[in-house]
């Protein structure tokens, strides 16, 4: 099939105008008539029964002569067109065919004229049976002069107006000559070759431009296609997944991979794209790799005989945390899985599945330890992955840590996450922490001991809590300038008694902002308060005036807020104990500010 698309056609402009030229008529006379050159432009789009496409653009020169002088215009036509293939030939390289286009072409020469026109009309009489009107403006015409007429009113009505006559000019086009002609060309189109279509499932590396994770890449046909292709041009590693076994014509908008990339099917389940080595299992391919090479881990699930342990800056990446899952031994009780022990490591789209032993009391499934006395890993970050078990989710010393898209799944009886030393910039973003019957806080900022120390931005937004007894609580020992930003979270307690935001007050000093602002607080449980400044465990150390922010937030608190020991806000579920040790806390360091509170 063949079709003919963006066909346009005009006239091409000649140094010093349209030449002259002269023709004798059978009848004898002389004429002169201009030289008109004309530009055909359009594309060609050939499919072949087999699926195969392509498409070229042609332009065809005509010239004609037609009565076109000097001031006339020259307008170009195409009335019809249509291609048909005349043959196929299949080379090595490409596919060829040659296509026949027709096409009709009218091309006429135009000018401006004004034309005259007599026009009649009837001027209104007055109105004889109420006021008269104002004296009429004859409208606007070619000449001033109104001449009398015969009047063609009914003569029967003997209120008949006057008939008068008035010329009207306009401008129009007039054809000075017209010409029409069929044009045949013939043009050859280069034949897409059936490729196998890949879907980009993982794109890394340090410079993938122009590709992505969902992007369509095209890449020569085998048959069948491969169902997995792991391709690296040394800077950048892709994953690709196919779309059907049968080759087909590349899609529009697909990528064509250049000729630098080399892909292999998977000669391993662990892939070490820097390097080019597959791998069956993970951590040999941890031990074997370079600092800064990067690693795919393709789907399946991966049992562990020990824990885990990521020693250098490496990027780990599965498919998808759905398909790619890590399963830690129900033996790694009182201890850690997933052990992150360097600077720089991301770890993305990968599940890990750690025992939760009640009675045993103390494994967390992932541990990033801290590297010295108050020096922490650095750049750590953990993305759209799962992690499941554990006494503890997780204990953590890091600077400079993202946790973002993640699911957490709670099944023990402590708290999820619990962090030992944050400095620099803590970024909690978009997390899922789904608890259990037994779950209590789901994120505590508190020393392990007295070196650790908390410094810098801690960010905790776009997070979603279920069946848990806090969603944070901070003990203030151990913080040196730390601003905290609580937003955009959804909390639902369900059946976990507790308050939502908790402050220990044992040094107040060392924390800087605090803003909890637009997020939504659902807690059935009585007694209990959103935010909270709990002075029974001691601590002496007061907020500043409206330093407790709480600003834009959905309340849905069950009442009533507190008990006798505590002092609960009358408009908001906000407030702090009423014993302990000395100090001057009072309502106004909470600043109120357009809540929506559920009374």
């Amino acid at each position: 099939m063949c079709v003919i698309s963006n066909i346009s056609c005009s006239e091409i402009p000649q140094p010093g105008g349209r030449r002259e030229q002269q023709f004798t008529l059978p009848s004898g006379a002389v004429i002169t008539l201009q030289q008109v050159r004309i530009l055909i432009t359009g594309t060609a789009n050939v499919t072949l029964d087999d699926g195969r496409i392509g498409a070229t653009d042609f332009s065809i020169c005509e010239t004609y002569y037609l009565c076109a002088p000097s001031g006339t215009n020259v307008e170009c036509q195409i009335t019809s067109s249509e291609c048909f293939v005349c043959t196929i030939v299949d080379n090595p390289i490409e596919t060829l065919a040659d296509v026949n286009v027709n096409l009709c072409v009218g091309i006429q020469s135009t000018a401006n004229v004004t034309v005259a026109l007599e026009a009649m009309f009837c001027q209104p009489r007055e109105q004889e049976f109420q006021l008269s009107c104002p004296t009429p403006i004859p409208p606007l015409s070619c000449s001033t002069q109104v001449t009398e007429a015969t009047n063609p009113c009914p003569e029967q009505n003997p209120l008949r107006a006057t008939q008068t006559g008035e010329s009207f000019c306009f401008t129009t086009d007039r054809v000075y000559d017209w010409v029409q002609n069929q044009v045949e060309s013939s043009v050859t189109v280069s034949i897409s070759p059936l490729v196998c279509v890949y879907e980009v499932t993982s794109a890394e590396g340090n410079d993938c431009t122009g590709i992505s994770q969902g992007d369509l890449v095209c890449y020569p046909c085998t048959t069948p296609c491969e169902e997995t292709l792991v391709c690296t041009n040394g800077v950048c590693g892709l994953v690709l997944t196919r779309t059907s076994e049968t080759c087909v014509p590349c899609p529009s908008g697909a990528i064509e991979l250049s000729q630098d990339f080399s892909c292999q099917v998977p000669g391993g389940r662990v892939f070490n794209v820097t390097q080019g080595i597959f791998y069956n299992e993970i951590q040999p391919a941890v031990d074997d790799a370079n600092p800064n090479d990067f690693l795919i881990v393709f789907p399946g699930e991966y049992p562990q005989t020990t824990f885990l342990t990521i020693d250098k800056p490496l990027t780990i990446t599965g498919f998808s945390a759905e398909v790619t899952n890590v399963i830690f031994p129900d033996s790694l009780t009182n201890t850690t899985s997933l052990r992150l022990q360097a600077d720089n490591i991301t770890i993305s789209d990968l599940s890990f599945f750690g025992p939760t032993d009640l009675a045993a009391g103390d494994e967390a499934l992932l541990l990033i330890p801290q590297r010295g006395i108050a020096d922490y890993y650095q750049g750590i970050t953990i993305r759209d992955s799962v992690i499941s078990g554990g006494e503890r989710n997780a204990f953590i010393k890091a600077e400079d840590l993202t946790l973002t898209g993640n699911t957490f799944i709670h099944t023990g009886d402590e708290n999820s996450i619990e962090f030992q030393g944050v400095l620099g910039e803590t970024v909690i973003t978009n997390n899922t922490f789904l608890g259990s019957p037994t779950s209590r806080g789901t994120l505590t900022f508190q020393q392990a001991n007295n070196d650790d120390v908390f410094d810098g931005t801690i960010r905790i937004e776009g997070n979603t809590m279920e069946q848990h007894t806090q969603f944070a609580l901070f003990n203030t020992s151990g913080f040196i300038n730390v601003s905290v930003f609580i937003r955009e979270n959804n909390i639902d307690h369900q059946d976990r008694p507790g308050s939502s935001i908790i402050f220990l007050p044992f040094n107040f000093p060392g924390l800087d902002t605090i803003l909890i602002e637009e997020n939504s607080i659902t807690n059935p449980n009585e007694n209990r308060f959103a935010v909270y400044v709990d002075y029974r465990f001691g601590g002496t150390t007061s907020p500043n005036d409206d330093q407790i922010q709480v600003v834009r937030n959905f309340l849905d608190v069950a009442q009533p807020w507190g008990t006798v020991d505590d002092t609960a806000s009358l408009i908001a579920p906000v407030g702090f104990t009423t014993i302990g040790a000395a100090f001057t806390m009072s309502l106004g360091d909470f600043d109120l500010v357009d809540n929506t509170v559920i009374m």
